[in-house]
């Protein structure tokens, strides 16, 4: 599913192969967590929702975006129309800002793929 899914981006312009590569597998971990949600200008939404609006954004902002970060911070970090930040909320309620999180999430992911 997932080299599907990097195969029906080639319409829009999009980052190199491996940062693609790399921005796939921080959704796929993303749309896995049953146990957060992403806030998004003060309503949230279920992972699968929210790897969904990443995926439109990146689509739309696409030319912007050629690593893995650069997503990050101009794409699931915050809203392009109010400035305001994303936060993920935990299962206990916590909140934590979606651009903290997804960085450490890279790095980790990053480390597993080295492996």
């Amino acid at each position: 599913m997932l080299l599907g899914g990097l195969a029906c981006h080639t319409a829009w312009a999009v980052p190199p192969p491996d940062e693609m590569l790399r921005i796939e597998r921080l959704l796929a971990m993303l749309g896995a967590r049953r146990d957060m949600r992403m806030v998004r200008n003060g309503r949230d939404y279920d992972a699968e929702t929210a790897v969904t609006f990443l995926r439109r954004k990146l689509e739309s902002m696409g030319d912007d975006v050629k690593t893995a970060e650069e997503f990050i911070d101009r794409i699931a970090t915050r809203s392009s129309m109010s400035g305001q930040l994303y936060a993920l909320r935990l299962a206990d309620g916590r909140e934590i800002p979606a651009g903290s999180f997804l960085r450490s999430e890279l790095i980790r992911l990053d480390k597993a793929a080295a492996r």
